[in-house]
């Protein structure tokens, strides 16, 4: 069966993953006592372990000090059982086993990588050592414990105990895990745990779109071939890569991510020719160059990942929401167990048409969103033109009216100088008139006073002896 994979599968986000509240209900359990860390220790403020709300009880993890991978599976257990089971995650108490270190013992410094992995250098999520905590209860590394105590409904569905009991501590993940863990990774909380490593780039080949993605972990470093029965022969990867490569018509892009390097000083027990067999077959090998989160990003976000029997490969696979080939149980619905080859091709190939299937649904989604947001950007850019054309529509009535306006200013400036101008002619009319009637009052005066002093000379030539005396002589006696 041919199973077609386009170039959105790497920004896959289905999910058929369903939260359920009551999954674990029923369970029976008594009544612990735990005493709250002091002080020193650290609380995770991160979203990651907050996804209860900021006052959920909280649980505390032991840190372990070996590798990465069984370091960070303990803390994303641990994350993901809080998440699911009403509570909030503290952290992780460093020096449980009486040591503390930051290097792994490959050389790795574990807090700069949980940085890295979550996208948050204020992650807060190792206590240290001097972070003690009395132990009044223990879950005994047995999660089912913790499960029961958290389930009762004398416990954390009460507010009283939400109140009194702030603090709980499970030293390790490891027993008493349920057979399935769908219930601990339902999709909101997957989506949440990988955020960081959705962020990180990818190695896949640009060139390669429209095929199958997928990533492998071979389990090397510091184990010896034969030494330990997690350590798996070339061929049971080749195989399984021919087998999923057969499903897709050949069509996928295979990366390996593995270690040649063991502990740090410690002699290397591989080499880069003992990987020649899958470099013939076409895939790409990745040594200390990929570092942990590069790698882990790679599992997660590729269409099917190839697991190793390792905490490495184990503390991711949860958050993969393509298919994942386990030489071991299926704990979660995407997962397929590789013990039965024929069983595994079968339960793989309706992973992967059903992920074919959801991606094309989403990919149509993605499309429908897109001519959606072509079809508002061309409503935004046409209501722009509208909009634009209006105000040129407005901006020249506003320059029509303005230059009626200076039309009509200039009119009426031109009127009032006329105005002003004649007015100012009719006033110099009445000031030339009135000095004209001044000028001839005037003269009629003066003739007046002229004909008046000609009559009186007149008269006293007429009449001589009525003119006055002039002069008077008077003669003395002397």
């Amino acid at each position: 069966m041919k199973i077609t994979f386009d170039a959105h599968v790497l920004s896959d986000s289905s999910d058929d993953y369903v939260q359920s509240d009551d999954a674990l209900s029923g369970l029976d359990g008594s009544f612990f006592e735990v005493a709250a860390p002091n002080s020193n220790c650290s609380r995770c403020t991160m979203k990651a372990c907050k996804m209860n709300g900021p006052n959920a009880p909280s649980l505390y993890v032991g840190e372990h000090v070996d590798g990465v991978g069984h370091r960070m599976r303990t803390i994303l257990l641990g994350m993901a059982v809080a998440a699911t089971n009403k509570m909030s995650f503290g952290g992780a108490l460093r020096g449980s086993d009486g040591t503390e270190n930051d290097v792994s013992p490959q050389g790795v410094d574990f807090t700069g990588l949980l940085s890295r992995f979550f996208g948050d250098s204020k992650h807060d999520l190792l206590s240290p050592k001097s972070c003690s905590v009395k132990l009044d209860w223990d879950c005994k590394d047995n999660v089912q414990n913790l499960l029961n105590f958290a389930n009762s409904a004398n416990n954390f569905k009460a507010s009283a105990i939400r109140q009194e009991r702030k603090n709980l501590v499970c030293g390790a993940m490891n027993d008493g895990m349920p057979k399935t863990w769908d219930v601990f990774f339902p999709g909101y909380v997957r989506d949440v745990l990988r955020v960081g490593l959705d962020a990180q780039k990818l190695l896949w080949s640009e060139k390669d779109n429209g095929k199958l993605k997928m990533a492998v972990h071979v389990r090397r470093g510091d184990l010896s071939m034969g030494s330990y029965d997690r350590v798996f022969n070339n061929s049971y990867y080749l195989d399984l890569i021919d087998m999923t490569k057969s499903l897709v018509d050949g069509r996928a892009d295979v990366h390996v991510f593995t270690s040649l390097n063991g502990a740090v000083g410690e002699q290397p027990l591989w080499s880069s020719s003992d990987f020649a067999d899958f470099r013939k077959a076409g895939v790409a090998v990745h040594f200390e160059e990929a570092d942990p989160v590069t790698a882990w990003a790679h599992f997660v976000r590729a269409d099917v990942f190839l697991s190793s029997p390792s905490s490495f490969s184990v503390a991711v696979a949860p958050l993969s929401k393509g298919c994942v080939l386990n030489s071991g149980d299926a704990l979660l619905r995407n997962w397929v167990d590789t013990r039965n080859r024929s069983m595994a091709q079968s339960k793989l190939e309706m992973c992967l048409v059903g992920r074919s299937q959801a991606l094309a649904k989403k990919v149509q989604g993605a499309k429908k969103a897109e001519e959606a947001k072509k079809t508002q950007d061309a409503k935004k850019a046409e209501d722009a033109k509208k909009a634009e054309k209006a105000k040129k529509t407005q901006d020249t009535k506003k320059a029509e009216d303005a230059k009626k306006a200076e039309e009509a200013k200039k009119t009426q400036d031109a009127k009032k100088a006329e105005d002003a101008k004649k007015a100012d002619g009719a006033k110099k009319t009445q000031d030339a008139k009135k000095a004209e009637d001044a000028k001839k009052a005037e003269g009629a005066k003066q003739a007046e006073e002229q004909e008046e002093e000609t009559e009186e000379v007149q008269q006293m030539t007429d009449h001589p002896a009525a003119l006055p005396r002039l002069f008077t002589t008077e003669v003395s006696d002397d």
